[in-house]
């Protein structure tokens, strides 16, 4: 990141401006929050994952807390609307309701390497088999950091970023708020 911080109503999801210790959804790789890389794009700035080929974005978006104490929002997120009764959890046995309908689960079963062909059998193929997913849970470290950060490689990823950005913009420009919402305005 850089040594001049930016506005706040400029920062797109920015990390704690205390590093905490982090771990991104789309890599696994666990890291220091000051690490994560700073993108202008058209004068607000983004913030990304720091590990090589992950396309991850955001504090609390992509990239998280490892720890709850760290967390700015202070862990759990209750919808306004439907807050957790804690009575009414405890009066159901310990069964999860759902909308006034009760909800089932499987019950939890010890781990063996039979259940895990079982499981590898019904979602078609193993999900830690990729060289990527074997570095999941692990450190990236500020060595790695810092090579990449010699070797250009940051300078290259901010610059694929921005252009993906631009791109996508310029294919699809901001609807005008005058016209009302049509079919052609909905992406899929």
């Amino acid at each position: 990141m850089s040594d001049q911080p930016p506005e706040q109503d400029k920062r797109v999801f920015p990390p704690p401006d205390k590093p905490v210790e982090c771990s991104c959804l789309h890599c696994g790789r666990v890291y220091m929050s000051d690490m994560m890389i700073e993108i202008e794009i058209d004068g607000e700035y983004h913030y990304a994952c720091p590990v090589k080929g992950c396309d991850a974005m955001g504090w609390n978006f992509d990239i998280f807390s490892t720890s709850e104490d760290d967390s700015e929002d202070g862990g759990w997120v209750y919808d306004d609307d439907e807050e957790f009764d804690e009575e009414e959890f405890e009066d159901s046995d310990g069964e999860v309701i759902a909308q006034g309908e009760e909800a089932t689960f499987d019950p939890p079963r010890d781990w063996s390497p039979e259940a895990d062909a079982e499981d590898e059998n019904e979602f078609g193929e193993d999900e830690f088999a990729d060289e990527e997913d074997a570095l999941r849970g692990t450190v990236f470290t500020r060595e790695e950091y810092e090579q990449l950060k010699a070797s250009g490689e940051y300078d290259r990823k901010i610059e694929e970023i921005r252009a993906h950005w631009r791109r996508t913009r310029e294919d699809h420009p901001p609807r005008d708020p005058t016209k009302p919402i049509s079919d052609d305005d909905i992406p899929f």
